[in-house]
């Protein structure tokens, strides 16, 4: 059975004679070492070691993915430790290597261009063109320049390889002509830096392209998937086409009521394939579900077109939750707004009934006992009047604390009274516009409340009130020069007006340190709905 072939004879036998191969050519590399710079010259074998050492691993741990790349991997380092033993064998490592950044993750080229430049890096190897500094200059820049193209023609999970291959075959380029450019400049003196340049180059792409084996775009999905949740529909589209290297990519998701695809804004998303594009259809329930649309060799690994699968219906959910939360926040804020309207419309009907009921009725009686000239052995006429006139002017407040009676006149009118009536001088600016009438009564409120402050705690010989509109919005300011320390968080009246100004959608700041008076400020919009 499958499950027991890895127990089986020959895979134990060609597993042993892997490990003894490995074995072999790692002591073959100490050898070498030893013959060509003995032990006491530890500066020149250890980097020398390490870099066939890189090789050699980055093979083995290689191989199970990728046999390709570890084969090649493995036969860079035998060719590199070749080169301590035999200088004819100095630079035949570029063979191998040439042909792995050419060939990425496998060993087949895949076009006529890396064909050619296979042949030609083992032939420069071979050859004596690599001891020629001019000609390693040339075949560098030669070898990014196809490595460049093979990235900018390639799509889908070859991008992701081909993307390592250039970065691995730059970096080697970089330290080729760098290393010829100093030795042409400051000849030998020059040799060793740029020969440790050059080993520690060939370490770090040893590494790198092992890591670009072991690391597909589909466990970049898979790890897109995990951290889904903090993202919106946006966001999925945005790394989901950077994971499968196409910007093009489009996800699309099923409306069963319109019996079309939308993306994550809701607009329409055809998926007929008029162009060169490929529409790869997302199920959930034997259902439609979503649609990636996409370049058509994105896809072409099952085990990722599954994965991104995964990823899509994930979105789809995530975006649902985005809508669904956004449409209960707007309810939540509607509600909010209508439960203010609800209490506005309350308090105006309370203070008209005291308005028609007890403050008539005292103004009737105060007129009616004052009619005439209280004898003097009357004062006890006398006192209920005054008592009468003060319980007039109580209950007179307690209206407009319910609702000013002023704002039907409109807020201008309303807000010259309130500074009419302020305890010190207010400087006030304010349109002859009417707004709506929850606006009117939030922006009232805010000024009374704030010059009711400035009078109880700011200590200032005046205050300012600026209400200006724009197009969208309505700010008012409330400002004194006062001694400053107000605090929105302690609650109070302060926080009762921001939650009133937040009803309808707007928001309040206050400015208030210590010494420098305070600025209270609400900017409110003027679309309003219920």
């Amino acid at each position: 059975m499958p499950r027991c072939a890895a127990f089986c004879p020959d895979s134990l036998a060609r597993r042993w004679v892997g490990v003894a191969g490995v074995a072999a050519c790692l002591a073959f590399g100490v050898v070498s070492e030893r013959i060509a710079f003995g032990w006491d010259r530890p500066g020149a074998w250890v980097p020398d070691l390490a870099v066939g050492l890189a090789f050699l691993a980055g093979g083995c741990w290689a191989w199970p993915a990728q046999r390709g790349t570890g084969v090649l991997l493995v036969l860079t380092a035998l060719a590199w430790y070749l080169g301590n033993v035999h200088a004819v064998a100095l630079y035949w490592h570029r063979g191998p290597l040439v042909h792995l950044l050419l060939t990425f993750p496998t060993w087949r080229p895949r076009s006529r261009l890396a064909g050619c430049g296979v042949v030609v890096g083992y032939l420069a190897a071979a050859t004596s063109l690599w001891h020629s500094e001019i000609a390693t200059v040339a075949l560098s820049l030669a070898l990014t320049a196809v490595l460049l193209r093979q990235r900018l023609t390639v799509a889908g999970r070859a991008r992701h390889h081909r993307t390592a291959a250039l970065c691995v075959g730059a970096a080697l380029a970089g330290s080729l002509v760098l290393g010829a450019a100093a030795r042409l400049v400051a000849g030998t003196v020059a040799v060793d830096p740029a020969l440790w340049l050059y080993d520690g180059v060939l370490c770090g792409g040893a590494v790198g392209l092992v890591v670009a084996t072991r690391r597909s775009p589909a466990s970049v999905v898979t790890d897109l998937v995990v951290d889904l949740g903090e993202a919106n529909g946006h966001t999925v589209r945005d790394a989901l086409a950077a994971a499968l290297g196409d910007p093009t990519l489009q996800i699309a998701y099923w409306q069963p009521g319109t019996g079309s695809y939308v993306d994550h804004t809701g607009v329409p998303v055809a998926v007929d394939g008029a162009d060169e594009r490929f529409a790869h259809i997302v199920g959930r329930d034997g259902e439609p579900f979503a649609v990636l649309v996409h370049d058509p060799a994105v896809l072409a690994d099952p085990s990722l077109a599954a994965a991104v699968a995964a990823a899509a219906r994930l979105s789809a959910a995530n975006v649902a939750l985005h809508a669904e939360l956004r449409v209960r926040a707007g309810q939540i804020a509607a509600s909010r707004r209508r439960l203010l309207v609800a209490a506005d419309d309350e308090r105006r009907r309370l203070e008209e009934r005291l308005h028609d009921g007890p403050q008539r009725r005292l103004a009737g009686i105060h007129a009616a006992l004052g009619a005439g000239v209280v004898p003097d052995g009357y004062g006890h006429v006398r006192r209920a009047l005054s008592q009468i006139a003060y319980t007039m002017g109580e209950v007179d407040a307690l209206a407009r604390g319910l609702h000013p009676r002023e704002l039907a006149g409109g807020l201008s009118v309303a807000l010259r009274a309130l500074a009419d009536r302020a305890a010190l001088p207010v400087r006030l600016r304010v349109p002859d516009t009417a707004f709506p009438a929850p606006i009117e009564s939030a922006v009232y409120f805010l000024c009374a409340e704030g010059l009711a402050n400035v009078a109880k705690h700011a200590r200032a010989a005046g205050a300012s009130i600026d209400v200006v509109r724009d197009d969208t919005h309505l700010t008012v300011i409330v400002a004194d020069g006062g001694v400053g320390g107000a605090d929105l968080s302690g609650g109070g009246g302060l926080r009762g007006l921001a939650d009133r100004v937040e009803a309808i959608g707007g928001t309040l700041t206050l400015e208030s340190a210590a010494g420098a008076g305070t600025v209270l400020t609400a900017t409110i919009p003027l679309v309003w709905s219920d």
